[in-house]
């Protein structure tokens, strides 16, 4: 009997999204990229059989014109930037259908979609933009296709070299592309959503991807709201770095770092009265952890009632809820004392939005699926990004499902 444990059951796709250099008069961006894919062979622990990943992309980006324009694609037989087939003599293209090619239109396990890839002209790279400007946005829809055997499928970020700068300016949504339409869409489920490095941090153990998105709920967090402890002059000197007693001497700069699972938070600007001796209000960022779902902050006095909640008998307090949970907001203000006086920060207290306890499940075969990333340069960015680069490569591997219940991230020991 012929053993043949010793078939293809592993595929790596690297899909190099090269670097974001940016320069010039206000900002330039150049980028380079490239495919390639691999194999390993293992018969120890994957029984008989092949699995195949393919990959195929829309790419647009939105600049000069001020409108979404065809960068390249994957498969482009006329090679016009936009994605597009001809089967038999029938034409299939992005334009007709409103999205990506899908399974009603081509069987990409057969010879159909093949692996000559093509970027437009004489470039030799995915990605490929110069003189990019504040404003400007780019867009790459991927679809993927098991072929033979359902499979884990995981994507990270790798060779990733930025300047903070920049990276945390651009901003950057992953997503499941439930229609294939190149938009994130209220029902489409969101991998991660904020700046380019958010999505660095996000990718870089990697993720394992759900093979069954459609049926998530879109967003990525639970619909909890957690609340954490509330911080004043007892106990906030645990959480502050710098250390800070007193809530009303809150500064800018300073973070509140609470215990996993909760957030860290960095305070980026704070208001001051007049006199500059006491904080009443301030902007955040969530440097860490998970997105924040409400603010209460107290002040002044509830002898004369006032308050929006009954949180805090010895003050009053404001609510700042987050409805979509943020990883950012501005203009946190205490409420004011009793003849509209402005108050000093008496306490704090954060709520965190928990991630969905949502398990992925088997990339099944045969099904095309979709994953839509965005990034977009702010128009009020201006030089302060000049001359500065980002470098990131997205890498695809895939296992097959069969015998292995447990799927471990295939980049654990690295």
């Amino acid at each position: 009997m012929t053993d043949k444990r010793n078939s293809i059951s592993r595929r790596n796709v690297l899909a190099g999204l090269g670097t974001i250099g940016v320069g010039g008069a206000l900002v330039g961006a150049g980028t380079s990229a490239f495919f390639s894919d691999g194999e390993t062979l293992d018969g120890n622990d994957l029984t008989t059989g092949e699995l195949e990943l393919k990959l195929d992309w829309q790419q647009r980006y939105y600049g000069p014109t001020e409108k979404w324009e065809f960068v390249n694609a994957h498969p482009d037989h006329d090679r016009d930037g936009e994605q597009s087939i001809e089967i038999n003599g029938t034409e299939y293209k992005y334009s007709d259908l409103g999205r990506n090619l899908g399974d009603s239109e081509i069987d990409y396990c057969r010879e159909y979609l093949d692996n000559e890839y093509y970027f437009g002209g004489d470039q030799d790279s995915l990605i490929a933009l110069e003189d990019i400007k504040p404003g400007d946005c780019g867009e790459i829809t991927f679809s993927y296709h098991l072929c033979d055997n359902p499979g884990w499928l995981w994507l990270r970020t790798t060779g990733v070299t930025y300047d903070s700068t920049l990276a945390e300016n651009i901003e950057a949504t992953l997503w499941y592309d439930l229609d294939a339409d190149n938009e994130p869409d209220e029902e489409d489920p969101v991998i991660v959503d904020g700046s380019l490095k958010d999505v660095f941090d996000e990718l870089d153990d990697g993720i394992l991807l759900d093979g069954a998105p459609s049926e998530r709920t879109a967003g990525k967090h639970s619909d909890e709201c957690v609340k954490l402890e509330k911080l004043d002059d007892d106990n906030l000197s645990e959480y502050t770095d710098p250390e800070t007693h007193d809530p009303e001497k809150l500064e800018a700069g300073t973070t509140i770092e609470f215990s996993d699972p909760g957030p860290k938070i960095k305070l980026t600007d704070v208001r001051r009265k007049d006199d500059k001796t006491e904080t009443y209000g301030f902007n955040w960022k969530v440097v860490d952890g998970p997105d924040i779902c409400k603010i209460v902050v107290g002040g002044g006095s509830n002898r004369g009632g006032g308050s929006d909640n009954n949180e805090d008998n010895g003050s009053k307090t404001k609510t700042y809820p987050y409805d979509e949970c943020a990883t950012k907001g501005d203009d946190v203000i205490a409420p004011k004392n009793d003849g509209d006086q402005r108050a000093a920060i008496s306490n704090l207290t954060f709520y965190y939005c928990p991630d969905k306890d949502d398990d992925p499940v088997c990339v099944p075969n045969s099904t095309t699926q979709y994953l839509g990333f965005k990034w977009c340069l702010p128009k009020e960015v201006g030089n302060v990004v000049q001359d500065k680069s980002v470098g990131f490569d997205l890498q695809f591997y895939t296992e097959q499902c069969r015998h292995n219940d447990t799927p471990v991230s295939p980049w654990v020991d690295e």
